[in-house]
């Protein structure tokens, strides 16, 4: 009596595996740190060439201010541009960063190096090394990253809180444990405190997830 033929995995089924976990070595991580790290180097070795922007001249003098009194302005609606997350973290690096104009930047530089890390772990996860590798030369080799990674301000941290959004949303469909969605909504909740885009991209994955799901029904929370 033979054995039942297994059925082939449907295509939803295929777009929630994800390959890449299982080829990746301690070999490929660590040259991804040791990318990284070249990188990083390279910012804050040429920081003094960049000149320090208006731009970020005003968001250093708002982070100067007591943080309730940021907070409180945010609250009101009054003048604050954007959401005050990333002022409050440079106004506790002030004390630091105010010795050296240039020293400002460096949590900057580490949130954008932080997020390379965080797209690799991502492209890995989703697609396996070779996505993974193909993100990460594409990312070393831009300019504008290099650039306007560094800028003291939200941009790098709003970059980070995206990089962690996606990946715990990945985590989400493989899972959809409450350490998965945890994982999901820490960043979300300090995306959207750090820029008001920040609901435009949870709005899409809301989105994606629900007509993912819309035929099946929302999988349950596992614990």
């Amino acid at each position: 009596m033979g054995c039942a033929e297994t059925p082939p995995p449907s295509r939803e089924t295929k777009a929630l595996v994800f390959l890449g976990q299982k080829d990746i070595r301690r070999g490929d991580i660590l040259r991804a740190l040791a990318a990284v790290l070249l990188l990083g180097a390279a910012m804050v070795a040429t920081d003094s060439r960049f000149t320090f922007l208006d731009d970020e001249a005003l968001i250093v003098m708002s982070a100067n201010k007591p943080v309730m009194e940021t907070v409180k302005v945010y609250l009101s609606g009054g003048e604050h541009e954007h959401p005050p997350f990333a002022d409050i973290l440079l106004h506790f690096w002030l004390p630091v960063g105010r010795t050296n104009p240039h020293w400002l930047r460096l949590p900057s530089i580490v949130f954008y190096l932080a997020s390379l890390l965080t797209l690799t772990a991502t492209a890995w996860m989703l697609a396996g090394k070779s996505a993974g590798t193909a993100l990460m030369g594409l990312i070393l080799l831009w300019p504008f990253g290099f650039h306007f990674g560094r800028l003291a301000g939200w941009y790098s941290l709003a970059f980070l809180m995206v990089s962690l959004l996606t990946l715990g949303y990945l985590h989400v469909l493989q899972h959809s444990t409450t350490r998965a969605w945890v994982l999901f909504a820490v960043p979300a909740v300090l995306l959207v405190y750090t820029n008001y885009y920040g609901w435009a991209v949870i709005g899409c994955l809301a989105l994606d997830y629900v007509l993912r799901y819309r035929r099946r029904g929302i999988p349950s929370l596992k614990p």
